[in-house]
Parts: structure tokens; sequence; C-alpha cells
């Protein structure tokens, strides 16, 4: 567990402090954020969780006042400018910072991370408060507050609830602890609603997400007698469907339901161009080792990698590397 003492010494001198969720971020970074963004003007800061993009429809319930602030590149430059310090959520690559990566890499005074994730870039020159033990960053922030002896309002104890359980699989991921139930239990008794957040999460579903659902599924394909599955989405389809790229989350997961599949592979096609590869293991293949071999990273059991270039070239790419890496896991 991260000095949090130490933590709340380094930023309370900090004034203005822009907080930092990755690219496409998901209920753990965007929770995650928000709760330390509370935690720190308990400290006297003026924080503020800043993005390029808009938060995804399907988790705006985490921010119903909004309090994420979505910022232009011109006013993000000014923005970042004037901070005292820059914390990195859920996140220590590069990589998975995106149109956030320039004006992180400009920033010249205090970088702070506060992320769960196993592989990072040591280039950062940030201070680290990490624990890649834990299924979730929410879990990590929650421990803050614990430490600090922070009060848990009813809307903190919600963000860091549906940052654990969705980053933990709703607790079946192997990373997961008796203290990460202590905690959820800790979270609940602060307000946080189980019924509800499961709801928000999974039975809000648009219509457009189950058609995303279907073109996943009719594009299956599997390597090594099945156990290897691999799947994609070009960003056409989001166009053709009236989808939102964050509808794609998680459905990677659809994969792993087959009964043979030890390793899944997802490519989600960028605005941009270039492909997202998310990479699921159900057996000993390391997917944090594997996704670095692209520039990415995460975990042992579910990473990620962006690879600039088409669809093809990407699948195979990718699928090369895995299939080597899957023969070699033993």
């Amino acid at each position: 567990m991260p000095n949090w003492q130490e933590f709340r010494k380094l930023l309370e001198q900090q004034k203005n402090v822009v907080i930092v969720p990755h690219h496409r971020p998901d209920p753990d970074c965007l929770g995650s954020a928000l709760a330390l963004a509370h935690l720190l003007e308990t400290f006297g800061c003026n924080a503020t969780v800043v993005q390029p993009q808009a938060t995804p429809p399907g988790y705006l319930f985490l921010d119903p006042e909004s309090k994420m602030r979505v910022i232009d590149e011109e006013g993000m430059s000014e923005f970042c400018a004037a901070a005292d310090c820059i914390v990195l959520v859920d996140t220590s690559a590069w990589a998975q910072l995106g149109a956030m990566r320039e004006h992180v890499e400009k920033f010249e005074k205090l970088r702070v991370v506060v992320d769960h994730h196993e592989v990072g870039d040591a280039d950062l020159e940030a201070e680290f408060f990490t624990d890649s033990k834990i299924p979730a960053t929410a879990e990590l922030v929650a421990g803050a507050y614990t430490t600090l002896e922070v009060p848990l309002t009813e809307q903190v104890a919600t963000w860091l609830y549906a940052g654990i359980v969705t980053d933990s699989g709703w607790f079946r991921f192997p990373a997961v602890t008796a203290e990460t139930y202590r905690t959820t239990a800790l979270l609940v008794l602060a307000g946080a609603s189980p019924p509800q957040v499961y709801k928000e999460l999974h039975e809000q579903e648009p219509i457009s997400r189950l058609h995303l659902m279907g073109a996943i599924l009719s594009r299956i394909k599997s390597l090594q007698n099945g156990r290897i599955a691999y799947t994609y989405l070009d960003w056409d389809d989001f166009e053709r469907l009236g989808s939102h790229p964050s509808e794609s989350e998680d459905l990677i997961n659809i994969l792993l339901t087959a009964d043979t599949v030890e390793v899944a592979v997802l490519l989600v096609g960028l605005k941009a161009g270039g492909y997202k590869a998310s990479f699921r293991s159900q057996c000993t293949m390391n997917c944090a080792q594997l996704a670095k071999k692209f520039d990415g990273g995460g975990h042992a059991k579910a990473a990620g990698a962006t690879l600039h270039t088409n669809r093809d070239e990407a699948i195979a790419q990718v699928m090369a590397q895995t299939e080597k890496d899957w023969k070699e896991k033993a």
C-alpha cells in the first residue's frame, strides 16, 4: 500500500491540481479520479478532473453534477500551464493518455501517478503511489480515505464502489482478496447502493450496444483448437449502428464464455485511425507482457495496446504475437 501520509504532505502544498484520466476512461478510472478530486479538496487544493472528450453516456450517472470538465485543445494547454501539479489516474503509460499526452509531456512541475497496473513507463518522471496487487485503482483510493481518516460521503462511496466492481469483474478476477471485500463493505456502509450501480451499468443498455454485440459475435475466429478467440469492430461500425465507442467496453468478455477459450482478443477501430487491442487471459499467459510488445500495458489477466495501422495488419501482428505468447505460456 502506498504511503498516503506522504501523498498528503506532497499534495497539500499544491494549490491548483489537474487530475487526468486515461484515454477512453472506464468506471474505475472515472470514479477514482472524482474521488481523488474530493480528497484533494479536503487538503485545501483546487482539484479539477479534466478530459478532452465528453464522459461516455453510460457513465454519466457517476457525474450528475458535471464535476469533470471537458476542455478543448487550446483551452487545455492554458489550463494545464496554470496548474501546480498533474495527477494521472489509473495509468502510468504514455500511450494511454491519448490527446492529453502532449500536455502532460510539456508539464514541467510536479507529476503524480495513482494507479494499480503492472506495466508503466519509467520516463514519466513522476511520484508514484501505486499497488499492482489489487484489482482496481478505486480500492487504492479507498485506502487513502481510510488511512487519512477522511469521511466517505455517499457520492464518494458510489464512485469507488463502481470502480471496484467493474475492474474486479464483479469480484471474479484473481486479484480480488478479502481486503477487497472489506473495502467494498465500508463503501456500502457509507451509502453506495449495489442494486443501483448494477442497474446503471448493466440494465440500461441501449439497443445500439446489443447491435455491437451482434457484430462482434458474427466475426469471431479462433486459433489453436478454440483456445484463442478474436474478433473486431471497425470505426464505421459505430457510425453504422449509431453507437458510442464506450459501448464496446467489456464486450471482449463475451469471448471468454466459450468453454474452450483461454485467451481473448478484441480489436476496436479508432476515429483517428488505427486499432485498440484488448487482451484477456484465463490461463498462465501474461496479457501485460503481451501488450507491452505493442507499447501498451495493463494486468496479467487484462491489458491493452494501440496499433497505428489498418485492420488486416493489426490483426496479423496481434494474433501472431498472441499465438506465440500462448505457446510459450508454460
